[in-house]
C-alpha cells in the first residue's frame, strides 16, 4: 500500500503544469529561465556534442519554450523583450558555449538557431 502511494505521489509531482505567459514580465522571466537552461547545458555537457545536442533539443521541444515562442511571436514587443534578457547573459553564454561550439563543428548550431527564432 505504501509503495502504491509513493508511486502515485511521484507521478503527480512529475507532471508539471503547462507554462502560461500572460504579461511581458512573465515572458521575460521565462526567457531568463530558458537562457539559464541553455547555459547550464553547455556547462554540464562540455564538449560532448551528442549529449549537448540532445539537451538543447529537449529545451527546444519543451512546453516552456513553446509558450515563450508563441507569446514572443504574437506580441510585437516580444523580440525586443527577449533580446534584452539574452544580452544580459551573453558573456555567460559565450564563456560556457565557446569550447563546444568549436569542438562540435556546427552540429549544435542548428538547434541554437531554432532556439533563437
Amino acid at each position: 500500500m505504501l509503495r502504491l502511494s509513493c508511486l502515485a505521489l511521484l507521478v503527480a509531482c512529475g507532471s508539471t503544469p503547462p507554462t502560461k505567459i500572460n504579461t511581458p514580465q512573465e515572458y521575460q522571466n521565462v526567457v531568463v529561465d530558458l537562457v539559464a537552461q541553455v547555459i547550464e547545458a553547455f556547462k554540464t555537457d562540455g564538449t560532448n556534442c551528442d549529449m549537448l545536442q540532445d539537451d538543447l533539443h529537449t529545451i527546444k521541444d519543451s512546453g516552456k519554450f513553446k509558450a515563450a515562442h508563441d507569446w514572443g511571436t504574437s506580441h510585437k514587443e516580444g523580440p525586443q523583450l527577449a533580446q534584452e534578457k539574452i544580452n544580459e547573459k551573453k558573456a555567460d553564454f559565450d564563456s560556457a558555449s565557446g569550447p563546444a561550439l568549436h569542438a562540435c563543428d556546427g552540429s549544435v548550431g542548428t538547434v541554437l538557431q531554432q532556439l533563437l527564432k
